[in-house]
């Protein structure tokens, strides 16, 4: 029997002369050996794949800390100061004792620096205070309105029904104080935007 393999008939002479390594046929297939394995590439391509994944999630994590806000700040300096008994006292007194001395009591609690850096008392003096100009000024109308219906003597009784009209202020002052004696921020209305306007009760 004939152990050696009979050379291929596509091969050149010239090719088996120059040592040139022949391709080996495996059951019809020609393998090349300038082919590089697969598994070996994929071997080698392995651990650059391994280390992308890997910093993929710190970076993830890196731009949702930066982009992610920043939390609230629970003592912020907006927050209200807590309202204890002097602060009611005191934003009663307000509204209650300009019954006596109109105007003066709101304009003590925004004189003295203590009072006035309390947000409770300051934002009912302000209140206060609007409310008494405007009532002063009620005050006045309603006062000349009904000296001229007695001094002319024409409808004397439309005159004398527009007399409790002058304790319509007392009795909203009264009620002002006994609502921010309860420690509570309620809003005139009218006044309230007005100040509101104009930045005062910022």
């Amino acid at each position: 029997m004939n152990e050696e393999l009979e050379r291929p008939k596509d091969i050149p002479p010239e090719q088996e002369e120059q040592g040139t390594s022949t391709p080996d046929i495996v059951e019809g297939t020609v393998v090349t050996p300038s082919e590089t394995p697969t598994g070996a590439a994929e071997a080698s391509a392995a651990p650059e794949g391994e280390t992308g994944t890997a910093e993929a999630p710190e970076e993830a994590s890196r731009a949702t800390e930066s982009s992610s806000p920043e939390a609230p700040n629970m003592s912020s300096p907006l927050t209200p100061a807590p309202i204890d008994e002097n602060d009611r006292v005191w934003a009663m007194l307000a509204y209650v004792g300009q019954i006596i001395l109109p105007l003066i009591p709101p304009i003590i609690i925004l004189m003295i620096e203590p009072n006035r850096n309390r947000p409770f008392q300051r934002y009912h003096a302000l209140h206060a205070l609007a409310f008494g100009i405007v009532a002063a000024l009620y005050e006045a109308f309603m006062v000349s309105l009904i000296l001229f219906f007695f001094g002319t003597g024409i409808l004397l009784c439309l005159g004398i029904l527009l007399l409790p009209a002058l304790a319509l202020p007392y009795l909203l002052g009264i009620w002002y104080g006994i609502q921010a004696y309860r420690g509570e921020y309620f809003e005139i209305p009218g006044i309230t935007t007005f100040l509101r306007q104009q930045r005062l009760l910022d």
